[in-house]
């Protein structure tokens, strides 16, 4: 990871080991246009699989199991099985200089019938991540967005403890492909100061081209 007081300004968006993500508004980062106002510098937490400080994998891919899955007789001697579904994201935050986070995630959806997906953050609040046809019966991926409460996090390795329940399938159990922590930067962020994008704003405006389809940005 490159070092995180190291920036990069790369066509209006900067970017850090961390990275910083212009233009979005807090706190919905898929909020439609119209409802983005005003700019919002963001800065993402990524998970690293084996960094140090964090718990050691029995597999190479970060998994999820229903509690039956320890005592199963078939896959409960699996090293899957091994897995406990704790995730630890480092962030170096000032928390009183955010004004929003979110949690971010990849993930193969879990065996069909696999129920009840969720994270906890901290040992504080818990959050369902959004039902997209897996309790259904479907084999499933999906990119879930979930807005934090500050409250939730640490300045430090945040601990993310995923669960899963049974449901209807022979074994509950999901992947986590990527993970990210987001927050929100208030506007006079020493970093955006530091760089002189406090204040920062940007617009687009599009006109029709006269007798064409096409549009002047």
């Amino acid at each position: 990871m490159k070092n995180p007081l190291t920036w990069l300004l790369l066509g209006g968006v900067l970017a850090t080991g961390a990275m910083l993500i212009a233009l979005r508004a807090a706190p919905a980062w898929d909020a439609p246009p119209d409802q983005q106002i005003r700019g919002q510098f963001w800065r993402e937490h990524w998970y690293e699989r084996g960094a140090p400080g964090t718990p050691p994998g029995y597999d190479r891919r970060f998994r999820v199991n229903a509690p039956e899955t320890s005592l199963h007789p078939e896959f409960g001697r699996r090293p899957e099985a091994r897995e406990n579904g704790l995730m630890l994201i480092r962030a170096e935050e000032h928390l009183f200089q955010l004004t929003a986070a979110e949690f971010y995630a990849e993930v193969w959806g879990g065996h069909p019938g696999t129920a009840n997906k969720r994270i906890m953050i901290n040992g504080r609040s818990t959050y369902f991540l959004p039902r997209v046809g897996t309790e259904e019966g479907h084999c499933t991926y999906f990119y879930p967005t979930v807005s934090l409460r500050l409250t939730d996090l640490v300045n430090g390795f945040n601990a993310i403890q995923f669960a899963v329940d049974q449901g209807s399938t022979f074994w509950g159990h999901m992947l986590v492909d990527n993970a990210a922590l987001r927050v929100a930067l208030a506007d006079r962020h020493p970093d955006l100061v530091k760089l002189g994008l406090d204040g920062f704003a940007a617009q687009v405006q599009a006109e029709p081209l006269p007798g064409s389809a096409g549009y002047t940005l």
